[in-house]
């Protein structure tokens, strides 16, 4: 190769690495850029969630375990000063952590325990059987066995105890499994659990939102779901089918 020509091919692929460097500079800037401004709205986002109330988030029941503090269910109820306030379908998952037998210790101590269930005598039973999968007949019997198994343990306490243990139904579907404690007090606490349209109950999600003098979600959600607790009613006794 002549030495015009070597410099000219020269020339190009010096030309080539600079442009190509400099496009890697560029490049890598950018990306620089977009990371940056990814962090930028990730600390906004966090920023809005935590200035909210938002407190915690869980993908799956199983989330529970890993980052709820204290994780296990009847210890995370303990925590209450001076209220909790359950409002479910049923208390097929309670049952199983042995809630109700916890909440009858939180209201021989002093607690005021509030738990709403659906009427199992009202129409949700049938509306939830679509999305539950399971018979209304079904969903009705748990309700009733639940009702059932929160009279006996009501009717067990003293006298003096039996004011703090309150069980009532709802013909309003509650739009999530919820559990309030505190509530009385602007430094409370509430857990979320929402379930996907036939999704199985272990996938569900849930939020965790506290309460401080800012927290614009708390109060809201606060103010909701007293609402709710209030409207529902009082249970005499554990109702059959039908009554």
């Amino acid at each position: 190769m002549d030495p015009v020509t070597l410099a000219i091919v020269e020339g190009i692929i010096s030309a080539l690495i600079v442009s190509g460097g400099g496009f890697l500079i560029i490049r890598s800037r950018s990306r620089l850029r977009a990371r940056r401004e990814l962090v930028k709205v990730h600390k906004e986002l966090a920023e809005r969630l935590l200035s909210s109330g938002v407190s915690n988030f869980y993908v799956g029941r199983q989330d529970w375990h890993r980052y709820r503090r204290p994780p296990a269910l009847d210890a995370y109820l303990r925590q209450a000063s001076e209220s909790v306030q359950i409002a479910s379908f049923w208390m097929a998952q309670g049952s199983i952590e042995g809630i109700p037998k916890v909440c009858r210790d939180l209201a021989t101590q002093g607690r005021r325990i509030e738990i709403v269930l659906i009427n199992p005598n009202g129409p949700l039973p049938e509306i939830l059987s679509r999305d539950l999968e399971l018979p209304a007949e079904t969903i009705r019997a748990q309700v009733l066995s639940s009702l059932d198994s929160l009279k006996r343990l009501q009717d067990g306490l003293a006298s003096a105890d039996m004011p703090n243990f309150n069980v009532k139904v709802s013909d309003s579907l509650p739009q999530a499994a919820v559990i309030l404690l505190d509530a009385g007090r602007p430094t409370g606490k509430i857990q979320l659990e929402l379930r996907p349209y036939r999704a199985a109950r272990s996938d569900s999600f849930s939020i965790e939102v506290c309460g401080d003098a800012d927290a614009q979600l708390y109060k809201i959600l606060r103010e909701s779901w007293v609402k709710f607790f209030q409207d529902a009613q009082p249970v005499v006794r554990a109702p059959e089918v039908g009554a």
